[in-house]
């Protein structure tokens, strides 16, 4: 009968860094307590402060039992399997030991600090955890929103040139997306009309035409943010529509064999207007969305 392998690869002996689980003696703490910890361990070993790599973890007490869920804001609870677990350079374990049947106070509790066990790292395939350490000027709630998607808010938070990221994304957008569609929508002429010729001079109006439209609809893109796509709809349509006539025109001239150009560089024309002043636009509704 075949049976799951269930044992870990241990990472101990290749790993520069170890885990050591000290036993605690000590009946209650607030749930914010990372930083009198750390600070009341940092005084008993200040070594540990040698290197980034090293970590103390914060005490870690029951969410749930007999029908009670425990808040975020309420204390913590330990019981005896609550441990202190720290993560420390090999060639500091038995400096770091050295704390065993020390005593620290935190918000007037008494911690007494018992013996240690070293545990193994294990591979495996998630990674878990608790706290995720950000930039200090960032505010929990971009932090959140931009938990899928948030490059342009990071950019706008670290100050770079927000403008000329924004017209980079659009024209990467262009590129993967608007010039796939414009040569499609020569094809389709060509098809239609079973003449060559059509397609490529419609060919370079396509390209123009869809790198307006992939600017406008970023504009409403940013004004969409917060205030849902409904928004962004009304504002960007009545932009479109005078370009929607502009490319009816160029079509008609091309199938009366009219000098089509003057529509050509009409529409260059806007497009190098928009280019400029689209991504600055964007770039400050992104920041006053962070304001």
């Amino acid at each position: 009968m075949w049976q799951e392998d269930t044992k870990k690869k241990s990472a101990t002996n290749f790993s520069e860094m170890v885990d050591l689980s000290f036993s605690v003696d000590c009946k209650e703490l607030p749930y914010d307590h990372a930083y009198e910890l750390s600070s009341e361990l940092i005084k008993l070993i200040p070594e540990i402060k040698n290197d980034k790599r090293n970590a103390i973890q914060t005490l870690h007490g029951p969410m749930s039992g007999n029908g009670w869920v425990r808040a975020d804001g309420e204390n913590i609870f330990l019981s005896k399997r609550a441990k202190l677990c720290l993560r420390v350079r090999k060639d500091h374990v038995e400096k770091i030991k050295e704390i065993e049947g020390k005593k620290i106070k935190l918000f007037g509790n008494d911690l007494n600090i018992g013996k240690s066990k070293m545990k193994s790292f294990l591979v495996v395939r998630d990674l878990f955890c608790r706290f995720v350490s950000c930039n200090e000027d960032l505010p929990e709630d971009i932090f959140l929103e931009d938990f899928s998607d948030g490059t342009l808010e990071q950019y706008a938070i670290l100050q770079k040139n927000l403008s000329l990221i924004v017209g980079s994304k659009i024209f990467v957008y262009w590129l993967v997306i608007g010039v796939p569609i414009s040569m499609l929508g020569a094809i389709f002429c060509v098809g239609t009309t079973s003449e060559s010729a059509f397609g490529y001079q419609i060919l370079p109006v396509l390209l123009v035409s869809t790198y307006i439209f992939m600017n406008v609809f970023s504009f409403g893109n940013a004004l969409s943010l917060t205030k849902g796509s409904v928004l962004g709809t009304l504002v960007t349509l009545p932009l479109l529509l005078p370009l929607l006539i502009i490319l009816g025109k160029v079509v008609v001239a091309i199938n009366f064999d009219l000098n089509y150009s003057g529509f050509l560089f009409l529409l260059l024309g806007i497009l190098s207007i928009i280019i400029m002043i689209i991504p600055m636009i964007i770039s400050y509704i992104i920041r006053t969305h962070l304001e």
